[in-house]
């Protein structure tokens, strides 16, 4: 498996969504996608963004104080599930 890094800049939370959205499209069963930044950074609204993108209809929220939260969407009709 190859591991990648990217920085990424967005200037308002649509944006971070919106890329959020694109991003999910790459992202393939079994990935994991490590977010790191401070409290306020966008962490919660990229995640958002990707759940969206992944056809998740419940609201991510942030996790600070659970110690993880699970979505359920779906892609080509298969259920997929996002770990938060």
């Amino acid at each position: 498996m190859k591991a990648e890094s990217a920085v990424v800049v967005t200037r308002s939370a649509e944006e971070t969504r919106a890329f959020g959205e694109k991003f999910a499209q790459t992202l393939r069963s079994g990935s994991v996608v490590l977010l790191s930044g401070s409290l306020g950074a966008g962490k919660t609204t990229l995640v958002q963004g990707i759940c969206h993108g992944l056809g998740v209809t419940a609201c991510a929220n942030s996790p600070t104080f659970t110690l993880i939260n699970e979505y359920v969407g779906t892609r080509n009709g298969e259920p997929l599930r996002v770990y938060h």
